[in-house]
């Protein structure tokens, strides 16, 4: 896998990437304290296989003061991006991480989670929960937004409303709806219901056919 290390404001950051079938590459954004800058990068996976692994280092003086760094890494939503995210913290030493998971669903165990238990980094979750394991984490108060949701919706009394969700065995999906649909009168108000993701680049198709052909049925 080819690896590169670009410093905002120092180094020339690539704007276009190009990966061919079977190519990896690895990127590191380093960002200095101060840093304020915006950046673009397109990226062209152009056949199988091919994959980037993103992460940015940011120098933070906070976190320098009390003698750490801290590292981020964007899955997409992909459980493969996920897994080699926690590989790269392994290979640094992480000392603790912090970690969104990208699937929320009751059957979702991830296999590194025996090597974070062996190397014994401290976990925290933070939004959503690995069922099958009793972590610490920061959660929404899911069903209660549903519920506070559905109260606001319920009081502008449309006769139709969608409902575009994450993935339906996603335990974020099932609370909030399950909250929505507990506070909207059901008498008056006609609900629809579409499953999505929480990648866009899988939800934005599904949500785009649905409105394509069942536009003229919206509120």
């Amino acid at each position: 896998m080819d690896s590169q290390v670009y410093v905002i404001g120092r180094d020339g950051v690539p704007q276009y990437l190009r990966l061919e079938a079977g190519e990896s590459c690895a990127m590191t954004l380093v960002v200095p304290p101060g840093t304020d800058t915006l950046l673009t990068l397109e990226v062209d996976l152009a056949g199988p296989g091919a994959s980037l692994d993103l992460a940015g280092l940011y120098l933070c003086r906070e976190a320098e003061k009390q003698g750490y760094t801290v590292m981020m890494f964007d899955t997409d939503g992909s459980k493969e991006s996920e897994a080699r995210a926690i590989e790269h913290l392994f290979s640094y030493k992480a000392a603790g991480i912090v970690l969104s998971v990208v699937d929320d669903s009751e059957s979702y165990s991830p296999e590194y989670l025996d090597r974070i238990k062996e190397f014994n980094i401290p976990l925290v979750l933070l939004d959503r929960d690995i069922k099958s394991e009793n972590l610490p984490g920061v959660f929404l108060a899911n069903e209660e937004l549903g519920i506070k949701s559905g109260q606001y919706l319920n009081s502008l009394n449309y006769k139709k409303i969608l409902i575009i969700t994450g993935p339906e065995n996603s335990d974020i999906t099932i609370k909030r709806t399950s909250g929505l649909k507990r506070c909207i009168d059901k008498n008056k108000t006609s609900i629809q219901m579409l499953h999505s993701h929480y990648s866009y680049d899988i939800a934005f198709p599904v949500i785009e056919e649905y409105l394509t052909k069942n536009i003229y049925n919206l509120p």
